[in-house]
């Protein structure tokens, strides 16, 4: 349903760009004298998460809700976290009201769900078959972040975000699995975003809930790509291996503040460090990316407008395709954290050939051209070297044929995960000249405007439906 996708989309950018009233609402602070913390290791596991959910398969539109019978899910999570509560001289995690980061494990159990078309005029020349197919179970992988918008002696809250790969283990079969129109291949991409709450209830033990959505799907890089939407409340018990008083409202950070009760970076101690006061500025950043992705046309060819004696008949191997794109940015970094521009995106898509052979008889005459453009708003978060981005553009110019253009429409998104090399050769002089203390804190915050070259992965999408898969390498001027 549209309501569904547009639902999803704001989600998405509310978390992004998540609000920084909640930076000024933090009571958090953890009081370290300068020259006696030890430096915390980013591999450091301070707590470790047990849970579970049970859950739903989110219908979004009419044709899934022709085909699916059953929708119960249930999931184990395993997470290990890092906390950043300790981290005083890393400015991402002060900047981010000191959140978390975790690797997750996730084990999530579809065999419930139950996937079979029934005899209908929508199937073309479909001949159903006498069993329910069903996704099986997913082990997915994940780093997560939980930013925490507000910090109590008894708590916090806040909203998490997850990002990895997941395996399947019955995706789409044409022999036996053949209405499991959900996972197409064995290997799949994961995201998760849920908004949670933190309840302390002693120095060890916590109990956290998480109001979750995960997605599972190939980024269009196998057919079938429905894509497994997941509605998963989860609640878990955390375990803290590194105990410390996370809450108290009465502790303030002798390196960021001193005396002072703002959160804003004005103590002495990094005024004395002055690469790392931050300054807004803009920046150029080019970009090639190369993406691999199937067609819907002919998952459509072959499902309903094959006959059964034909060999291609509810296939399971698609041929792939390269796309190119090439993009030119302005970008405006305006704090620390995040940065916003826009810019110009040309697509090569060689297999708009292609299209023309799957296209219908009244479209066959229709432009097709394997060049596009488009122009698009950019967002970027950042934390250190790592960013992730989410854009909104419109095409200028686009000609795909009519089934490709009605399923697009003129609006794309592309998400995913930048990181950034190299070092700027007066930072590496000023090192030298500190001690090991400064120069831990430099090693915590660069990122702030460093580097030239980055590399990326993400996905492009039409109504949040993938277009393609895509890594690509730019340069920051």
């Amino acid at each position: 349903m549209p309501f569904f996708k547009h639902l999803s989309l704001g989600f998405l950018l509310l978390l992004h760009c998540a609000t920084s009233w909640a930076q000024n609402s933090d009571s958090l602070r953890v009081k370290i004298q300068q020259t006696e913390q030890p430096f915390a290791s980013w591999w450091r596991v301070d707590a470790v998460e047990m849970g579970g959910a049970v859950g739903k398969i989110l219908l979004t539109d009419q044709y899934q809700r022709a085909w699916t019978q059953q929708t119960d899910l249930s999931a184990i999570v395993l997470t290990l976290r890092h906390r950043t509560t300790a981290d005083s001289i890393d400015a991402f995690a002060h900047d981010y009201n000191h959140p978390s980061w975790g690797l997750s494990l996730q084990w999530t159990d579809l065999s419930r769900v139950k996937m079979q078309k029934m005899a209908s005029p929508w199937w073309g020349q479909l001949q159903p078959v006498d069993y329910a197919s069903h996704p099986g179970h997913i082990f997915a992988v994940a780093g997560t972040f939980s930013r925490p918008f507000q910090h109590f002696h008894w708590g916090e809250w806040g909203y998490s975000l997850e990002e990895g790969v997941a395996f399947n283990t019955r995706p789409y079969n044409k022999g036996n699995n053949a209405d499991n129109e959900l996972t197409g291949s064995p290997l799949l991409f994961h995201f998760g975003a849920s908004l949670y709450g933190e309840v302390r209830l002693n120095s060890r033990v916590s109990l956290r809930a998480d109001l979750a959505f995960r997605h599972v799907s190939n980024g269009a890089t196998h057919r079938p790509n429905k894509g497994a939407n997941m509605w998963q409340p989860t609640l878990a018990l955390q375990y803290e291996l590194n105990p410390q008083p996370r809450y108290s409202s009465t502790m303030k950070s002798g390196v960021f503040t001193k005396e002072k009760t703002n959160t804003s970076m004005e103590s002495d101690f990094f005024e004395d460090l002055a690469p790392y006061r931050f300054s807004p500025y803009w920046w150029f950043h080019v970009e090639g990316n190369i993406g691999v992705r199937t067609l819907l046309e002919e998952w459509l060819q072959t499902q309903y407008h094959a006959a059964p004696s034909d060999a291609n008949y509810r296939t399971d191997h698609f041929q792939r395709h390269t796309v190119y794109n090439l993009q030119a940015d302005v970008m405006r970094r305006y704090t620390r954290r995040w940065a916003l521009g826009a810019g110009l995106d040309v697509f090569t898509l060689p297999y708009v050939k292609q299209l023309q052979k799957f296209a219908p008889d009244d479209g066959k005459h229709r432009a097709f051209s394997p060049i596009s453009f488009g122009i698009a708003l950019k967002h970027e978060s950042f934390y250190g070297r790592l960013s992730s981005y989410i854009h909104l553009g419109y095409y200028i110019y686009r000609e795909t044929g009519r089934l490709a253009s009605s399923d697009e429409l003129p609006y794309y998104e592309r998400v995913g995960l930048r990181y950034r090399l190299g070092k700027r050769k007066w930072e590496l002089k000023e090192m030298d000249k500190q001690g090991t203390w400064e120069k831990e804190v430099r090693r915590r915050n660069r990122g702030v405007k460093y580097g030239r070259i980055t590399f990326n992965i993400g996905i492009k999408a039409h109504k949040l439906k993938a277009d393609f898969a895509e890594i690509g390498i730019g340069w920051d001027f």
